[in-house]
């Protein structure tokens, strides 16, 4: 508690905490345990306009963090649930993020959490969604992976054939360039985010150098082997523990292997390091 968490409480609910301050300024102090020259300048603070000029700027601040992490998600918002953005951003001030990337991403999963139970649940998959593709494009990983990839002449990452000991023994790991979402509602429709079926569906999201993430829908069986690809277990580990029979488990593993979807590593490996592991005042892409 101190200062900070004190003006960030004047500003989320100013109505409440400046009548508060002014009239009992020890229960502030108490509340945020603050010096009384802490309590003195918010005193002062809430004596003319100037929080509010401050929370203005910190409102329109959020909201353009919020629009480079989830575009689409808060255009949908906008356009169709009322003040739901207006009002998330004015009741939420954070600490400032040394990474402006992850302050977005970290807004973002904020925001989403704040919009259950008052926007369709289609379009809180549909954020998830979003934020998970826009994190892939940010990572300086999986640019550097997709860059090698390119750079070594391989259009489609992991067009090479992987030795099937190496699938069967090795320690599986999503590579650096994929990701995978797994959606009660179909997050792939035409239409989206606006009109999304209830209907289960599992992607895996591939990162291109210098172009957008491809979306490849996949099936429940290929969608729990991969979840199992966390860089603990081997593949005939991975394999035995999905429940799927052995003989066709191994093949689509040993498929994602040669696709570069997933990586085996041996013995001490470390994790690929460029080849292909595993979510200001204006947005850089």
């Amino acid at each position: 508690m101190g200062v900070r968490e004190a003006l960030a409480e004047v500003l989320t609910t100013p109505a409440v905490t400046l009548a508060e301050l002014r009239e009992h300024p020890r229960s502030v102090r108490d509340r945020h345990r603050l010096s009384q020259v802490e309590t003195d300048m918010l005193l002062a603070a809430a004596a003319h306009a100037g929080w509010r000029v401050t929370a203005d700027e910190v409102s329109a601040k959020l909201r353009i963090a919020l629009e480079c992490a989830l575009p689409r998600t808060v255009a949908e918002a906008d356009a169709r649930h009322g003040a739901v953005v207006e009002e998330f951003v004015r009741r939420t001030v954070r600490r400032p993020f040394v990474d402006k990337e992850a302050g977005w991403f970290a807004l973002g999963d904020t925001f989403l959490a704040s919009m259950d139970g008052q926007v369709p649940e289609g379009l809180v998959q549909f954020g998830r969604f979003e934020l998970l593709s826009n994190r892939l494009v940010h990572d300086p990983a999986a640019a550097e992976a997709a860059r090698n990839w390119a750079r070594a002449g391989r259009g489609a990452p992991g067009s090479r054939a992987v030795g099937s000991e190496q699938v069967a023994h090795g320690r599986l790991s999503l590579s650096a360039t994929v990701r995978l979402g797994i959606y009660d509602h179909d997050i792939t429709a035409v239409g989206a985010p606006r009109n999304l079926p209830g209907q289960p569906v599992q992607v895996v999201l591939r990162r291109r150098w210098k172009q957008p993430p491809q979306i490849h829908r996949i099936g429940a069986g290929t969608g729990l082997l991969l979840s199992l690809c966390d860089g603990t277990r081997t593949g005939r580990e991975v394999a035995d523990a999905s429940g799927i029979e052995t003989g066709a488990a191994m093949a689509t593993l040993q498929q994602l292997a040669d696709g570069g979807v997933v990586i085996p590593f041996l013995h001490r490996s470390r994790p690929e390091s460029g080849a292909a592991g595993t979510g200001g005042a204006a947005c850089s892409r």
